[in-house]
């Protein structure tokens, strides 16, 4: 029998506030509960880790990978380091 390969997302999203980070937290489970395999910095990340090079990992992982980036429709690029990324 031959063993499928899970997809994989990586989840960018704004923090604006805490209820659309706990929105993205619950979708993230959703989608690990489908059998995806998520990367999201609320589970992949901790203190002290630079959240820039996690993105910038995250995203040129999603371009090889044919990865999922998930993000609001209305976002974006205010913090310099996120519009060097375009």
């Amino acid at each position: 029998m031959r063993k499928t390969k899970r997809p994989k997302a990586f989840i960018s999203y704004s923090w604006d506030n805490s209820a659309h980070k706990t929105w993205v937290g619950e979708l993230a489970d959703r989608l690990e509960h489908d059998g995806v395999l998520i990367t999201l910095d609320q589970w992949d990340t901790a203190p002290g880790d630079e959240l820039p090079h996690f993105i910038a990992t995250g995203i040129g992982d999603c371009w090889r990978e044919n990865r999922l980036i998930v993000t609001p429709k209305d976002a974006n690029c205010t913090r310099p380091w996120l519009s060097s990324l375009n």
